[in-house]
């Protein structure tokens, strides 16, 4: 499992999708917040980075990079 990000325009079309992790580990995105400058922060768990499934904070541009 990859942590997936994705936007969705005013149609309900999507704009860009973007994945987060290795894809033979397994890593999760559970909650996250449109920032007033446009950008995006997530929160979820990873096991791509350190060990035993650590909590997992990223925030991404405005286009989810």
């Amino acid at each position: 499992n990859d942590a997936v990000l994705l936007k969705f325009n005013k149609d309900g079309k999507a704009e860009w999708i973007k994945t987060f992790g290795q894809p033979d580990k397994d890593d999760q995105g559970y909650w996250i917040v449109v920032n007033k400058d446009g950008t995006y922060t997530f929160v979820g768990y990873t096991h791509s980075v350190g060990t035993n499934g650590d909590v997992w904070i990223i925030k991404t541009n405005a286009n989810g990079g």
